[in-house]
């Protein structure tokens, strides 16, 4: 799951995120973009969150995944897409 959010929510959610992987609640890693400007960003003043799933084909497991997260406050519409899938439209837009 791909997370955009605003730089001045952006460690909050990722703190939750983080604690929500080690206690096994979400996909098995996540990560987060630095702070650091990326000049391929549409939009430079948000970061990314990236939530892993165990397995992009078992959708039981990515949309509880993606329940997770809502119950973490991320309401909005958010992108699934795999790594394989670079610049492919995403699988689930939930």
């Amino acid at each position: 799951w791909l997370i955009f959010v605003s730089r001045s929510r952006i460690d909050a959610l990722w703190d939750q995120v983080r604690r929500a992987v080690e206690r096994g609640r979400l996909g098995h890693a996540a990560k987060v973009s630095t702070a650091l400007p990326d000049p391929r960003s549409p939009d430079p003043k948000k970061h990314v969150i990236l939530v892993y799933t165990s397995n992009e084909d078992d959708p039981t497991d990515v949309r509880r995944v993606r329940d997770a997260l809502r119950q973490l406050g991320v309401n909005w519409r958010i992108p699934y897409k795999s790594d394989a899938a670079e610049g492919a439209a995403a699988k689930y837009y939930e």
